[in-house]
């Protein structure tokens, strides 16, 4: 993540909870912001509803493969901005949404730049499969070596 927007979402942040918002109001509002933005161009426009995967064995699918990587992850992450990031993955798929919990865990991979091999690689592109995902979006930018 650039340093701007490292800076800014930070800032941002610091703003919402002066104004005694949650992470959760703070989101609501940026979602009322898009759909309004939207609607001034197609009035008639309705955004789908949330459908969180919650699917049990993507869930597993997607904690075993944290899990494999997540000694190497804590490390790199460990003078980020980002304290407790194995447990906060681990925690988005398992009470949130499995899709949401891979795609920001392979977002932090790419972010801390975290070495893994050819065999895990494949297994992320696998289970990215599952979800449908293009193979460049899981191993576009993973340190694989």
């Amino acid at each position: 993540m650039p340093l701007r927007w490292a800076f800014e979402e930070r800032e941002t942040a610091v703003t919402s909870a002066r104004h005694g918002l949650t992470g959760r109001e703070w989101l609501r509002r940026i979602e009322t912001a898009w759909i309004t933005g939207l609607r001034r161009s197609d009035a008639t426009f309705v955004p789908l509803p949330p459908r969180p995967v919650t699917d049990v064995k993507l869930r597993r699918a997607v904690l075993e493969q944290i899990g494999a990587v997540a000694d190497a992850l804590e490390r790199a992450a460990v003078d980020g901005s980002v304290p407790g990031l194995v447990p906060a993955l681990e925690r988005v798929t398992d009470e949130a949404c499995a899709d949401v919990g891979f795609r920001l865990f392979l977002r932090a991979m790419k972010a801390y730049f975290v070495p893994i091999d050819e065999d895990r690689c494949d297994a992320f592109t696998a289970l990215g499969e599952r979800f449908g995902y293009p193979e460049f979006l899981v191993d576009d930018n993973l340190n694989v070596g």
